[in-house]
């Protein structure tokens, strides 16, 4: 056993045998001034957990009593009756419920660990009993371990999603029969002075906005994963086990139907997840099979609409240059996961409308403008000026 947890479950055995002592002060002192009590003291004793299993005698509590006459605080409570309404789980109570405020307020306010026991030894030094020492019992930190596995160019966690579901009550979710989750793939940079990246997979409950996405998985790099089925592998055998099964919700598990309804990408990510190329290529349109021509160093499409692109079509390989090598002539996983993958990924109106066009068009409305003249336009307009002077009064 290790030193610090031996001391906290010495400290909890002392505050455990310190609140009996204070039950039995009260019964002592309610004893001799009522005499005619209803509740004889083998009765009273019988209800309080001691550490030893001993039938207290009267004549020795006196003396036990004497030795915990430092605590104060007995003294200042109200007196008690002979019926038992002075409880040692009236007090234990009292003590979860202590915890469990220290414990939704540390998780509220994003208290460190290193706070939250400063805080916790700042309280047991002022008196305030039931509280552990350590911020790690308060919180009931797991001490399972996690599984991070090792990839070519990072480390992948993969937390799964029917762990997320049974890990609370999903109040929101009873009378429904089936769950479907949007998935949102994309990399973020954590700092500007490194180049590490995350590549999170997030899941999204349809049909309730105001609850927050949830991790499924992570992977941690220097840059993006070079292997797509190794990144969605655990995934795609997850997603494809609740097909089949259904998936559990809630601590007393109800079964309900589950599915993915689409994906959530921006256009570099999704052309990374689906094996295509990007969205700058000659053949990355996502919609279509129209090939794009380079102008002033940019790819523009016709406005004619070329043959629009299938879940078929794309299995099929009927573009082959809207593909990458990898992925010419073998499936990715998430084809063979079932994934439809032009159905099921739309376009991304925030990136595509509001930060693309919509950028460009205000940029375009405030910013100055600015004309260069040439030798003989200014000459001529020095001329229209001169012939304004005889009109106007000097």
């Amino acid at each position: 056993m290790k030193r610090r947890h031996f001391a906290n479950c010495l400290s909890k055995e002392k505050r455990t045998f310190q609140s009996n002592i204070k039950v039995i002060k009260k019964y002592l002192k309610g004893e001799s001034e009522n005499e005619s009590g209803s509740v004889s003291s083998s009765a009273f004793f019988e209800g309080i957990p001691l550490v030893s299993n001993w039938e207290p005698d009267p004549s020795v509590l006196g003396s036990v009593v004497a030795n915990y006459e430092s605590d104060a605080s007995s003294d200042s409570e109200p007196e008690a009756s002979t019926s038992i309404g002075f409880s040692v789980v009236s007090e234990n109570n009292d003590e979860i419920n202590k915890c469990n405020e220290i414990k939704s307020w540390a998780i509220r306010n994003n208290i460190s660990q290193i706070a939250l026991e400063d805080l916790l030894k700042t309280l047991r030094k002022v008196g305030v009993d039931g509280m552990p020492l350590s911020a790690k019992t308060l919180l009931n930190t797991s001490k399972e371990k996690i599984n991070i596995t090792e990839m070519q160019d990072g480390e992948f966690l993969y937390l799964g999603i029917q762990n997320y579901f049974v890990s609370s009550p999903f109040n929101y979710l009873e009378g429904k029969n089936e769950v479907y989750l949007d998935i949102g793939v994309d990399g973020l940079k954590l700092y500007k002075s490194s180049n590490r990246v995350l590549w999170p997979i997030l899941g999204s409950v349809v049909g309730f906005p105001n609850i927050s996405p949830f991790m499924i998985a992570c992977y941690s790099g220097f840059k993006k994963p070079s292997n797509i089925d190794q990144f969605m592998s655990e995934f795609c055998a997850e997603v494809v086990s609740l097909r089949a099964t259904g998936i559990k919700v809630g601590f007393k598990p109800n079964v309900l139907k589950f599915n993915i309804r689409l994906f959530v990408c921006d256009s570099p990510a999704r052309a990374f997840v689906t094996g295509v190329i990007s969205h700058n290529g000659k053949n990355g349109c996502p919609k279509c099979c129209q090939e794009g021509t380079y102008q002033k160093n940019r790819v523009s499409f016709q406005k004619k609409i070329g043959s629009l692109r299938s879940d078929t079509t794309f299995m099929l390989r009927s573009n082959p240059a809207h593909h990458l090598e990898d992925f010419k002539f073998k499936k990715s996983i998430l084809e063979e996961s079932d994934f439809g993958m032009v159905s099921q990924f739309p376009l991304d109106s925030m990136h595509l409308v509001d930060l693309g066009v919509t950028k460009k068009l205000l940029k375009l409305a405030t910013r100055p403008i600015i004309l260069l003249l040439t030798k003989s336009l200014t000459m001529s307009l020095n001329l229209s000026h001169q012939s304004l002077a005889a009109y106007l009064e000097v």
